[in-house]
């Protein structure tokens, strides 16, 4: 049997948060393709409501899948709990069905509670969830500053032209 793609494993982290109703919109490259744009998936990348309710969400689904923080060497003890995301903004991890980054706020501001109404439904790796909007999605790509993110929103802003 062949080893799961990582689109795939995408794929099924997406349907663990959909299942457990996390409130979340999808970001980077999961959103790019959801919004038209032919890309590959290397991860899943989301913004998340910071509430008490939503960080036990978030915990009560992740554990089964060992979140551990990326790139960090093995066999360090990092806790994993509502204080941990609480206290924390972003977390880079890595998880038994991929790569995960969980995102409390985009360059520039853009948190859960002032992105969402900028959010469409939209099937995403097979799923329908919340996703943000082409124009946005680009935007703070760009904020970002990482030239991988920069050259996806060129990708989305010259999609959107044609589009018009």
């Amino acid at each position: 049997m062949s080893r799961p793609t990582k689109e795939e494993l995408a794929r099924r982290l997406l349907k663990v948060l959909i299942d457990a109703h996390v409130e979340f919109f999808v970001v980077g490259g999961v959103a790019a393709q959801a919004l038209g744009l032919r890309k590959k998936i290397n991860d899943l990348d989301i913004v998340y409501r910071r509430s008490r309710e939503n960080f036990r969400k978030i915990v009560d689904a992740l554990t089964p899948l060992n979140p551990y923080p990326r790139g960090l060497e093995p066999g360090v003890d990092v806790p994993w709990n509502v204080s941990v995301l609480r206290d924390g903004y972003s977390f880079v991890t890595v998880t038994t069905l991929g790569d995960l980054d969980l995102i409390a706020e985009l360059s520039g501001g853009g948190t859960f509670r002032a992105l969402h109404q900028q959010t469409t439904r939209r099937i995403a790796l097979g799923w329908e969830c919340d996703v943000l909007n082409l124009i946005p999605l680009a935007d703070h790509l760009i904020e970002s500053g990482r030239p991988k993110d920069v050259r996806l929103a060129e990708r989305l802003r010259a999609m959107h032209r044609r589009m018009r």
